[in-house]
């Protein structure tokens, strides 16, 4: 990577960040009284107006303005990818996972929607010549079985075949998201090892990386011994805690305790004891996200290596669109202001 190469896509991600929404707009935004108010401020106040320049405000569906949000991050990442291809990085592998993963998703979650065809127009045409899918195929799948056939030739078809084949019409989407993550997880990680051979800023990648592969983990974990009182073994046919940082003494010291309160006891031994002492148990995976952002924020403002700041901003903006999602939500149930305003994640007073 040259210097001035670096210093462009370093810069190209803090001119993204600047562009984040502010404290303001998330007041604004959870004083709004229809998912068509959202979608009119969005559109008229922040740096979403783009991707929501041809939907009508008044009667936007909930899953219409999140497909169009999601194809908004999906350009940021795709002009990144563009960034990090020109600097010979193995870096842009993981960008381009990262996105055929969300591309899978978010064509399975618009299966007989009738907006399907919304998700064709969202693909950027470049993305497509690093694609190891055929987006184009994919978008025009009209049900799981053609999702499926996309897919064939790829990884993801040996992921996706055992749950759209049990279920086709109605599949286990958490269960299908789960899988997919876990596969980008390891994939990234050997990528990311191999490429660098443990120095420099593969293995800073590598380490950042390693937070947010535990954080799922450990919230899974946690999950499943509080709701299905799970024994070790079957938490580990279910998680794969070894694209983390926990040694394998503090996995088996987590897996084994007897309960839930004892496994969150037990994270006190861990490199994460403090962050996660700060945090209400309530909801496992929001306290898990709120550790993941802080340690983004945190690689994002102190970092000087431009791929490790992309792979935070990554992070970053996609809780962003986590915490739109929830307010959209919110506000589609009726739920007041001060509820939604709980499940956000990050400095919502400031600019951070």
């Amino acid at each position: 990577m040259t210097k001035y190469a670096a210093n462009a896509l370093y810069a190209k991600c803090h001119a993204l960040f600047g562009k984040r929404l502010t404290g303001t707009d998330y007041s604004l935004l959870l004083a709004c009284k229809s998912v068509g108010d959202v979608a009119a401020y969005l559109k008229g106040k922040t740096v979403y107006a783009d991707a929501l320049a041809d939907i009508h405000t008044p009667t936007v569906r909930r899953q219409q303005l999140e497909l169009h949000l999601r194809s908004h991050q999906f350009h940021e990442f795709a002009a990144l990818c563009r960034y990090e291809v020109s600097l010979g990085q193995g870096f842009y592998r993981y960008y381009v996972l990262r996105g055929e993963v969300a591309q899978l998703l978010n064509c399975l979650r618009l299966l007989d929607s009738e907006h399907q065809d919304d998700y064709l127009l969202s693909i950027p045409v470049y993305f497509q010549r690093y694609a190891s899918l055929d987006l184009f195929k994919l978008a025009k799948a009209a049900d799981s079985a053609e999702v499926l056939e996309a897919t064939q030739g790829s990884e993801y078809y040996a992921i996706l075949r055992p749950f759209l084949e049990k279920n086709p019409t109605l599949p286990d989407m958490s269960a299908i998201e789960l899988a997919l993550n876990s596969f980008l997880w390891k994939k990234v990680h050997g990528i990311l090892k191999s490429s660098g051979k443990g120095k420099g800023t593969q293995s800073d990648g590598v380490r950042y990386l390693e937070v947010g592969a535990d954080m799922k983990a450990i919230a899974i974990a946690y999950r499943m011994k509080r709701y299905l009182r799970s024994n070790a073994n079957q938490i580990r046919a279910k998680v794969n805690f070894s694209v983390g940082k926990l040694s394998q003494k503090q996995t088996d010291n987590l897996l084994d305790a007897p309960t839930a309160d004892e496994l969150l006891r037990r994270l006190t031994a861990t490199p994460y004891g403090k962050a996660f002492a700060r945090q209400d148990f309530l909801y496992i995976e929001d306290s898990a996200a709120r550790v993941a952002y802080s340690h983004a924020l945190h690689t994002f403002r102190y970092s000087m290596d431009a791929g490790v700041t992309t792979l935070a901003y990554l992070d970053l903006a996609e809780n962003e669109l986590q915490n739109l999602t929830h307010i959209i939500e919110g506000i589609r149930f009726f739920a007041p202001p001060d509820e939604i305003r709980k499940q956000l994640i990050g400095n919502l007073d400031v600019r951070a």
